[in-house]
């Protein structure tokens, strides 16, 4: 799988805050530095970053990008805001079936059918 994606995308690079995946061997670039997010043309980023706070510091990097990209479950909750940030495209889960979602979420099962996978584009 690994080099399937470097054959359809080019060059890869991960930036990981993870000290146990950073010391893997992977076919792609994976670093804790997000310096050579500056040299990328195509960014995505998960909506991880929201939550662990180093989304902010990782936009600097990404002004010369011709796209930037978030995606996760909770990166639909503020789209405006990240829109201002510079991101073109937020890919996130849309309740559907709000009930039945609490329902599942409660017992922490997976959430289905009761969302929907949705993109907004910038503006």
């Amino acid at each position: 799988m690994e080099k399937l994606i470097g054959k359809k995308t080019g060059e890869v690079i991960v930036l990981e805050k993870s000290q146990n995946l950073l010391q893997g061997s992977y076919s792609f670039t994976m670093t804790d530095n997000p310096a050579p997010l500056k040299q990328c043309d195509k960014i995505l980023i998960t909506a991880t970053t929201m939550t662990n706070d180093s989304l902010t510091g990782l936009m600097p990097q990404c002004v010369d990008a011709s796209f930037v990209g978030i995606m996760g479950p909770t990166a639909g909750c503020l789209p405006d805001s990240l829109f201002d940030l510079g991101i073109q495209a937020v890919g996130y889960s849309r309740i559907e079936i709000p009930e039945l979602f609490l329902q599942r979420f409660k017992k922490g099962l997976k959430w289905g059918e009761t969302t929907r996978k949705v993109w907004a584009l910038t503006r």
